[in-house]
């Protein structure tokens, strides 16, 4: 999950958590000299005033995820222990207790919610996979400062059209961390999907997600590639 910069082709990668990044980042390393930023970095963090690097200066992608769906994902990802030593401490720490109760982990949600706002002074009590999507991407204003956004659910033609854009070979993408659980709708009820979706209502309201995914604004807003002002450099 940390931002990668290809300086041969000035591109900046934002990885968001559980959104395929580590596949993504993997690919395009064969092609691209990748450098990493810093664990969890946000745009607000990478680019001026606070960041040391110009926004101009390069072209920034990410890709995103059904909320729903990414929120499964993390909590087993987590709970097999991630890829770093410090997401098992964190496992040990705050998720041992739920094991594998997914709807138990998502009504003390709210706790989380806790935990991220003192995230600033005490990053050791948040798991930063379970932040909102759109705090990677958007500036202090709530405005996204990425040039392009692909979707996971759309992974294949956006990732090609991202590789034809940057002069890159449309390369077959390697499967990292991929899965193992069910389907992510098969752990929701209706109080746990209105709890998400509380939790989350700023990436669903801002990305066009919806629960079930052919009810998603998703396909109109972002499958078109090259529309939405953020996409306009495409």
């Amino acid at each position: 999950m940390t931002p990668s910069i290809a300086t041969n082709k000035k591109i900046l990668f934002v990885h968001i958590p559980k959104c395929a990044g580590v596949s993504m980042a993997e690919t395009l390393a064969a092609q691209t000299e990748l450098i990493r930023i810093g664990p969890h970095a946000k745009c607000r963090d990478i680019f001026e005033p606070r960041g040391k690097l110009v926004r101009e200066d390069y072209f920034a992608f990410s890709f995103i995820r059904n909320p729903w769906d990414r929120l499964v994902s993390t909590f087993f990802y987590i709970l097999k222990g991630g890829r770093a030593e410090i997401d098992k401490q964190r496992r040990d720490k705050y998720l041992l207790k739920y094991q594998v109760d997914f709807k138990r982990f998502v009504l003390d949600i709210e706790s989380w919610f806790s935990l991220q706002e003192k995230n600033s002074i005490y990053p050791d009590k948040f798991i930063p996979h379970f932040r909102p999507q759109h705090e990677f991407i958007c500036d202090e204003d709530g405005k996204i400062v990425v040039d392009f956004i692909g979707c996971v659910e759309n992974m294949v033609p956006d990732f090609e059209r991202l590789c034809s854009h940057l002069a890159l070979q449309k390369s077959r993408m390697s499967k990292t961390n991929k899965s193992s659980h069910r389907a992510y709708h098969k752990y929701y009820d209706e109080e746990t999907v209105n709890i998400v979706a509380e939790y989350y209502a700023k990436d669903i309201e801002l990305f066009g997600y919806q629960f079930e995914p052919e009810k998603s604004r998703l396909g109109r807003l972002f499958a078109g590639m090259g529309t939405g002002e953020w996409k306009k450099k495409l």
